[in-house]
């Protein structure tokens, strides 16, 4: 059984700001960094929603 894994603040933004400045896509960080589509379009929203603050 795997563990539930945990992103820190930091890392989520980094990757939300690959995705928005087009660097990759969110099928292509979902591969290379093993994270869920899901979960990349959560923190997106979050980030569309919240800001950088949030």
């Amino acid at each position: 059984m795997s563990r539930k894994q945990k992103y820190n603040f930091e890392f989520k933004l980094g990757i939300v700001t690959i995705i928005l400045e087009g660097k990759d896509s969110m099928r292509g960080l979902s591969r290379s960094e093993k994270i869920s589509e899901f979960n990349l379009y959560f923190w997106l929203k979050l980030y569309e929603v919240y800001g950088e603050q949030g």
